[in-house]
Order: C-alpha cells, then structure tokens, then sequence
C-alpha cells in the first residue's frame, strides 16, 4: 500500500467501512443462492437426480448462511468502523496496515 494513502487514512481520523461490507456480504450471498437453487432446481427437474455433490453444496451454502449472520451481526457491533487509527499503525508494511484498517478495530 502507497504510504500517502495510509496518510490521507491516518488524517482522516476515523472511517467506517460497515456499509460497504454489508453491501458486499449481501450482494456475493444473494447470487449464491440464486445459483444454489437453480442447480437444485435443475437437478431435481432436469437430471431428476440428487447426488452427493449436490448435497455438500447445498451444506456448503447452510455454512455460508451462518457465515453471513455472523457478519452482519459483527457489523452491528463496530466491525468494519474505527473510532481512530493509532499513530504506530503508521509503521506498519502495507499488507498489516492494511489487514489493520479492514480487521481490526483499534
């Protein structure tokens, strides 16, 4: 990361990045299960076959669920949002500062 972008992050005092990840959370979890339940529906109707794949998906977007409902509470509760960024985040590489900035509430 330049270090003039962590400068304009570390004038500005405090962001929130809530919105945005609630966005992102919301949109990438809504496509899935528009496709989860296409396949299922094609499986069922067209293959008229359910098979062990299909299962894992259909496991694998219950676990996404629960993912998201942690998310969404998590940004509920401050994350993504920073009241202000220390002054020794300044000395962090760019690849910590950024996981600073978009994981860490300090």
């Amino acid at each position: 990361m330049d270090s003039s972008i962590q400068d304009q992050v570390l004038s500005a005092g405090s962001f929130n990045y809530s919105p945005l990840l609630g966005i992102v959370t919301g949109v990438t979890f809504a496509l899935a299960t528009i496709f989860v339940v296409l396949r299922i529906i094609s499986r069922i109707h067209i293959a008229r076959h359910f098979a062990a794949d299909d299962w894992l998906i259909v496991i694998s977007w219950a676990l996404a669920l629960g993912f998201n409902v942690v998310c969404w509470v998590a940004l509920g509760q401050g994350f993504g949002s920073a009241p202000a960024v220390a002054s020794h985040v300044k000395a962090l590489p760019g690849d910590l500062f950024a996981f600073a900035i978009l994981y860490v509430r300090i």
